[in-house]
């Protein structure tokens, strides 16, 4: 289930979860000049006595897929430790005083995901779901599914503008999700995504005809043992 946003502020969203149990989290996005996603986690229980000792067991959604994927362990919250390589685990802080437990997460703008996706684990053992399901919650300024054609394209023109030079494949690949990040950023920023392919493909996905002469230079051959155009999405990188 998703919840939308009690209320919206510019690039700011907070929303209420009820977690059951007697407890609620209050969630409140903001979207940092980079594009990355900044979360700010309370969690308070109805019934008082302190703060609640609870447990994020999370993961985030990409669009058009329903599995859980893993941001880069140096952006994980403080105390984090990754569950059996498939959910993040991440503990919140008690503040008895306040009564509340406290959680910030960053989601890097680089994923392009949509969604956060978890569970919440009270105590040792009382684990909360959203009925038989896991909550799932949307990232303020989630962008639509970018294309591998229009990725390409936009590494492509990237790499054009550097002057075509020889990349081995992690400087590549780099150079990829570099152009990946610059679209994701634009969309965040209120471009429109038919707006973005006429631009470097010459034609909208909405439409199959080309509004604009499409790019018809070709791609340069690589070298021996270098790549000198970004790979595709999903090409082993460099590590």
């Amino acid at each position: 289930a998703s919840y939308p946003a009690t209320s919206t502020h510019g690039e700011d969203s907070t929303m209420q979860v009820n977690l059951g149990s007697g407890l609620n989290m209050s969630v409140q996005q903001t979207v940092l000049p980079g594009g990355d996603v900044e979360l700010l986690l309370h969690v308070r229980s109805d019934y008082g006595g302190g703060a609640p000792d609870v447990m994020l067991h999370w993961g985030l959604l990409l669009p058009g897929s329903g599995a859980w994927v893993l941001p880069p362990e140096n952006s994980l919250p403080p105390a984090s430790k990754v569950h059996k390589r498939k959910a993040i685990q991440s503990p919140f802080y008690r503040d008895d005083q306040l009564g509340h437990a406290a959680l910030t997460m960053v989601v890097p703008a680089g994923m392009g995901a949509e969604a956060l996706t978890f569970v919440m684990r009270e105590g040792y053992d009382n684990w909360l779901k959203d009925g038989r399901s896991d909550f799932v919650l949307p990232l303020a300024g989630a962008v639509g599914s970018i294309s591998d054609e229009l990725a390409r394209a936009a590494a492509y023109a990237k790499w054009e503008l550097a002057g075509k030079p020889a990349l081995d494949e992690e400087a590549a690949y780099d150079m990829f999700e570099a152009a990946v990040t610059e679209l994701q950023r634009e969309l965040r920023s209120g471009a429109a995504l038919a707006d973005l392919e006429v631009r470097l493909l010459g034609k909208s996905s909405a439409s199959s005809a080309p509004v604009q002469p499409a790019r018809s230079a070709p791609a340069p051959a690589p070298a021996r043992r270098e790549v000198v155009a970004p790979p595709p999405r999903g090409a082993a990188g460099g590590g």
